[in-house]
């Protein structure tokens, strides 16, 4: 069935291109159509447990194939693919709104950089020392996530201060925000991905206001950027300590590579034969009923249970979240996984039209105001990875970033005697 997951992208993408008259790499449909081929055509090809229930389980199949079949349906289900929405203005924000959110902004970035760096022993071993080893500390003390959700939400709207000031030319400013950005996150990344997103950002403004990036140009963009992966990886892992000793080629490589198959369709392999083993039990919809409880500071309520499905589940299967060196080791079971594991098969099905549904409502109302190009495009970037963790994922990082925004602009309109 991976076959027809293949042929289906093509389709996609054929479709597509007839709508639009060209090929977007930054469209959603796009990214997603890339993750589909990564996790499920290169998952299976790459793992033999998913080649042999891909091939020799028909019910397997028929759900990851079902699945994206619902993703599609979510995506395209309000909207038509190359139909511009009707333009609600620049949505550029005052000065004051601005001020007050790079505020909250700093205070999230310093409370997380103040917490982080109390677990690893001092500021100067957090920012140029092994990341990963805090975070496993975190996790394992159940450190809760709201400062991290403050800096991304006052990151969201800082993107639309850079794009504001770059449609008008104030190109000091608008690099200035943009440099304040990559610093406030380097201060607090424990995730790679995110800072190669942040960073392609400039060649996304470039691509939709100024001249369409050609494959040349982005693959030049790109491929800089897969070295860095390798290098924050390194970075990440042993710190600068881990830049100085030596490294080799093949070291680069595994850093820069999402290509193992835990990383794409083994982990819902694994939950399947789980379930088929005895040694699972549906959820039946608890998972989207914790939703609403995540943003609980465990402060307040302590035992507030792992509101993550992959943490949960990593637990339960595993035993721990931590591996025998007390590093982190969280299975992501993906958007499938989800979904399985609430309602079968079906659940699945159901989880990828939703996740697809999410994803482009918020999207499309980013769309609709000028200024809101860059957080638009991070969502949509970030987003489309978020296709191998969940819908509960992706439904935290929309309302932290386009969510917010919209929050922000409706005050700031409201303050100044104007309609949103």
């Amino acid at each position: 069935m991976h076959w027809a997951v293949l042929i289906s992208v093509l389709i996609h993408q054929a479709w597509l291109h007839q709508r639009r008259g060209w090929f977007d790499p930054f469209a959603v449909e796009t990214l997603l159509d890339a993750a589909l081929l990564l996790i499920v055509v290169v998952g299976t090809a790459i793992d033999p447990t998913a080649m042999a229930l891909m091939t020799g389980n028909l019910d397997f199949g028929v759900m990851v194939w079902a699945g994206q079949l619902a993703l599609y349906l979510g995506l395209h289900g309000g909207a038509q693919a190359g139909t511009a929405s009707p333009s609600l203005g620049t949505g550029e924000l005052s000065r004051r709104a601005l001020l007050w959110v790079s505020l909250g902004y700093a205070a999230g970035v310093g409370v997380v950089l103040a917490q982080s760096a109390q677990l690893a022993g001092g500021l100067t071993n957090w920012l140029f020392g092994s990341r990963t080893d805090v975070a496993a500390a975190a996790a394992a003390g159940g450190a809760g996530a709201i400062a991290s959700n403050v800096a991304l939400a006052g990151q969201a709207v800082l993107m639309v201060a850079v794009a504001t000031a770059w449609r008008k030319g104030r190109w000091v400013e608008g690099w200035s925000w943009f440099g304040a950005i990559v610093l406030g996150l380097f201060c607090i990344f424990t995730t790679r991905f995110q800072f190669i997103v942040l960073l392609l950002l400039p060649v996304v403004y470039l691509h939709y206001r100024r001249r369409r990036v050609s494959v040349g140009w982005l693959a030049a963009a790109v491929v800089p950027m897969v070295g860095l992966l390798a290098l924050l990886n390194l970075v990440r892992g042993g710190g600068l300590a881990g830049l100085g000793q030596d490294v080799k080629v093949e070291d680069l490589v595994a850093g820069s590579s999402v290509v193992a198959p835990t990383y794409l369709l083994n982990p819902v392999v694994q939950l399947w034969e789980a379930e088929e083993q005895g040694r699972f039990d549906y959820e039946y919809g608890l998972n989207y009923l914790y939703t609403f409880v995540t943003p609980i500071p465990r402060a307040l309520w302590p035992e507030k249970p792992l509101t993550s499905f992959s943490n949960r589940i990593t637990e339960q299967m595993q035993g721990s979240q931590l591996d025998a060196l007390g590093g982190i080791n969280i299975s992501t079971y993906t958007v499938w996984g989800e979904g399985f594991g609430q309602f079968g098969a079906a659940g699945a099905v159901l989880n990828l039209g939703l996740f697809g549904y999410v994803l482009a409502r918020f999207l499309r109302a980013a769309r609709r105001r000028t200024d809101w190009i860059l957080v638009g495009a991070f969502t949509a970037i970030l987003g489309a990875t978020y296709l191998r963790d969940s819908v509960q994922g992706v439904l935290v990082l929309c309302l932290n970033t386009i969510g917010f925004v919209a929050l922000v602009s409706y005050l700031d309109h409201r303050a100044q005697g104007g309609e949103a």
